[in-house]
């Protein structure tokens, strides 16, 4: 880069690390880059928070403006098989480990790389950050009669299984971000301590679903019982006339002597399956 542009970015990276060293510890370092962007706003220079982390970054890693390695070309490092290898096998053992962590350890075994250096190989490797995903936790003693019960049912179609649950709904949404003008101090966003929400319950099946019961406060024995008469019942008298299964986990209330007892005095066929826990 040369020209107009380039001396305009040379200085702005000049008043970011003039800014940086006289902020440097006067205030906590989750707020410098905040603070260093208006600072640059009064001297009427325009950058947002990005490019002020990456100027300090760059400055703290090599000592300079810029970064030596900028002919375009892949450098030494990230093509080092052994890098490669050892950030390959750090996430097979941990696959939350940081790119920071990872740096420290890569220093440890003198490879001096950059965050971004990292985040690069680790991406050449296949790796991508991604949202975890909830999964139910099973004990170990549970894990046999689970795929011994899979195995018998390998082959059923659960044609007249009847599916259940219940989940709890918050009718109120509070994001955690929101646009705002640079310069103008964001709104402060009411919340309230315990957000409204509702309980819901209900059961699907090949022949269609029951329907949905919406009630408030804590369920118990007596309360399962209601809603399974109310709602459970008219279905399996309309659409499973003959035959049925009607699958449920095993919540001790859905379990007691007082729900056992009312699904033995109305013909409810509890399937019963192995703990999920």
């Amino acid at each position: 880069m040369s020209g107009p542009q380039h001396r305009k970015n040379e200085y702005l990276k000049q008043r970011i690390l003039k800014h940086y060293k006289n902020l440097s510890g006067k205030v906590k370092n989750y707020g410098i880059f905040g603070k260093i962007v208006k600072l640059l706003e009064d001297e009427k220079l325009y950058t947002h928070r990005g490019f002020v982390r990456r100027t300090i970054n760059t400055f703290n890693s090599c000592g300079k403006l810029y970064r030596d390695n900028k002919n375009g070309r892949t450098s030494k490092l990230f093509k080092n098989c052994t890098i490669r290898s050892i950030i390959d096998d750090r996430l097979k053992k941990n696959d939350e480990e940081t790119a920071k962590s990872l740096q420290v350890y890569l220093q440890y075994r003198n490879f001096q790389l950059s965050i971004s250096t990292i985040n690069r190989i680790k991406q050449s490797l296949g790796w991508t950050l991604r949202g975890t995903r909830y999964c139910q936790l099973i004990r170990e003693a549970n894990k046999p009669k689970r795929v011994q019960w899979a195995n018998d049912h390998i082959s059923d179609t659960f044609e007249n299984v009847i599916w259940s649950d219940e989940t709890s709904v918050w009718l109120e949404q509070h994001a955690t971000r929101c646009y705002r003008r640079r310069g103008v101090l964001p709104k402060r966003k009411p919340k309230p301590k315990y957000p409204l929400k509702v309980h819901v319950w209900a059961g699907i099946s090949k022949k269609g679903k029951t329907e949905v019961c919406i009630f408030k406060g804590i369920m118990d024995a007596k309360l399962y019982v209601k809603i399974i008469e109310e709602t459970l019942l008219p279905f399996i008298r309309n659409k499973y006339p003959r035959r049925h299964r009607f699958m449920q986990d095993n919540d001790p209330k859905h379990k007691s002597l007082l729900a056992r007892r009312f699904f033995e005095e109305n013909n409810i066929n509890w399937w019963k399956t192995p703990a999920g826990e």
